[in-house]
């Protein structure tokens, strides 16, 4: 049995910040970061309300529309790279070669639904694993958080994971806002053995995004 508490907050939560990108209240068309763009968050357990930590992601450059971003926390930093579309592209976790996942598609626009499938090395063994989902723009949605209050999209995301031949649900809940160019709140859950076993938010703190 893997432990998915510990699991979901190095693949689950950190994976999906890594693959959001840009929102509107109305319609967005493409991913436009900066370089320098950063965003800073606090994390917390909604189980004991406990702060967890901040995490932070930066645009390290811009090349031929493509964007290179840095995603850090207490266990590590990830790279992406980031097409203009949403496609983000990310090292094969186990073996050779890369893969492509979008957990959001643009242009975005309210109603629109994609899928999304994302993989992952499972901590307990290295195994590859991986997460299937269905997400959809649900609606528009004023949110607050510690840097202030945002009007936004709502994405929601619900599906599986699977991992060393157990499976799980797993939902997430994502708040974008033009104003920041990013995600301003992400909630994560996920299910082990039937047992609601991870329940994570994440808030704005910090943000630096250039006009």
């Amino acid at each position: 049995m893997i432990n998915l508490s510990s699991y979901q907050r190095r693949f689950f939560a950190v994976a999906t910040l890594l693959a959001a990108s840009v929102a509107s209240a109305q319609s967005i068309d493409f991913v436009d970061w900066k370089q320098g763009d950063r965003w800073k968050y606090k994390s917390v357990d909604m189980f004991t309300k406990l702060e967890q930590g901040t995490v932070e992601k930066v645009v390290l450059e811009i090349a031929d529309g493509i964007y290179r971003t840095r995603f850090s926390e207490a266990a590590g930093q990830y790279d992406d790279l980031v097409r203009r579309d949403g496609t983000h592209v990310r090292a094969m976790p186990v073996g050779a070669g890369t893969f492509e996942y979008n957990e959001l598609k643009f242009p975005v626009a309210e109603g629109k639904k994609w899928k999304s499938t994302f993989f992952f090395a499972a901590r307990t063994n290295g195994s590859l694993g991986k997460r299937e989902m269905d997400c959809e723009v649900a609606d528009k949605e004023k949110v607050s958080t510690p840097s202030g209050e945002f009007d936004t999209l709502r994405i929601e995301c619900r599906g599986y994971w699977h991992a060393n031949g157990f499976t799980g649900r797993v939902e997430t809940t994502r708040w974008f806002s033009p104003a920041v160019k990013w995600v301003v709140k992400f909630r994560v859950k996920a299910w082990e053995s039937g047992r609601l076993a991870v329940a994570d938010e994440f808030s704005l703190i910090e943000h630096q995004a250039t006009p």
